[in-house]
């Protein structure tokens, strides 16, 4: 009895194991997926970045050029200049931010493939340790027997003395012999 609720025991935990790593595969596909949307995401972002930054020296420009300021010299280089810079600064963080979001999402891609593995890893040492467990619970069973029938001087399978003479019947005589 105590074996084949040890083998139960392990694939319970087998199917446990399975469940588990299903689940963490999912988790995975979920963040490759998610790591993929950031990057596309992020290419959006830069796009719009750097639309806005067209725009805004598109506005400096035509304001200046209305005014009739030389763009070529000057407080007016200069704000073109800083408007540039600042642009570029921008991209950088922007960049940075997006390739942090995207690495974090890579990671726990992996991560989640990793716990996968190692749940399935659990369900089979859950089961192959049910099968020791098992087999250590009939062995000890069989011990057991062996010392009781020992004890009273009985050998073989039989339930009886095992002593080559068939029992005798309700009126002595020997059944089939």
């Amino acid at each position: 009895m105590a074996a084949a609720g040890s083998l139960a025991k392990g694939i319970g935990g087998m199917q446990q194991g399975g469940y588990e790593a299903g689940i963490a595969r999912m988790n995975a596909q979920m963040e490759r997926a998610a790591a993929q949307d950031s990057i596309n995401t992020g290419q959006l972002e830069r796009r719009n970045l750097w639309r806005n930054v067209g725009m805004a020296k598109g506005q400096q420009a035509a304001s200046m050029g209305a005014n009739g300021i030389d763009l070529g010299f000057g407080s007016a280089l200069r704000q073109q200049e800083d408007t540039q810079m600042l642009a570029n600064e921008d991209a950088t963080n922007l960049h940075k931010g997006i390739e942090e979001r995207t690495k974090g999402r890579i990671i726990n891609a992996s991560n989640f493939t990793q716990e996968a593995r190692a749940a399935k890893q659990r369900g089979k040492s859950a089961l192959i340790g049910s099968v020791f467990d098992a087999g250590s619970s009939l062995l000890g069973g069989f011990q057991q027997q062996a010392g009781i029938r020992a004890k009273t001087g009985q050998t073989g399978v039989g339930t009886g003395k095992t002593t080559g003479v068939a029992p005798r019947g309700p009126s002595g005589w020997n059944r089939g012999r």
